[in-house]
C-alpha cells in the first residue's frame, strides 16, 4: 500500500517519511481495501482544499506576485481519509449483518 507512495518520495521528494509510515502502517491493520479508499478520500480532500484555497487567494487578490509551488502536509488529510474509510467498511459492515440476521429465507 505505501508503495507508491514511497517511489514518489524517492524519485519526486515530495512525500514525507510519516506519509510512508501512516499508509503502511494502516495497510497493515486494515488490509487493502480500507487504506486504498482512505489514500483516494485523503488525495481528494487534499485537492479539494488546495483549489478552494486557490479560489480565495484570487478572490482577495493575494496571487499578485508569483510565489512558488505551494507544499500541504498530507499527513491530516490522510488522517481524515482513513478514519471516514473505516467508518465506512465498519457501517458497510454492520449493515450487511444485520441484513443477513433478519432476512428470512
Amino acid at each position: 500500500m505505501a508503495l507508491p507512495l514511497l517511489v514518489a518520495g524517492i524519485t519526486v521528494g515530495g512525500i514525507g517519511g510519516g506519509d510512508i509510515k501512516l499508509t503502511g502502517a494502516c495497510g497493515l491493520v486494515f488490509g487493502f481495501e480500507r487504506p486504498l479508499a482512505g489514500l483516494l478520500m485523503a488525495l481528494s480532500l487534499l485537492l479539494l482544499f488546495h483549489v478552494v484555497r486557490q479560489c480565495i487567494r484570487k478572490i482577495r487578490k493575494l496571487n499578485c506576485v508569483a510565489e512558488k509551488e505551494q507544499a500541504y502536509p498530507l499527513v491530516p488529510f490522510l488522517l481524515v481519509g482513513m478514519v471516514i474509510s473505516v467508518f465506512m467498511f465498519l457501517q458497510n459492515g454492520i449493515s450487511k449483518t444485520l441484513q443477513k440476521l433478519f432476512t428470512f429465507y
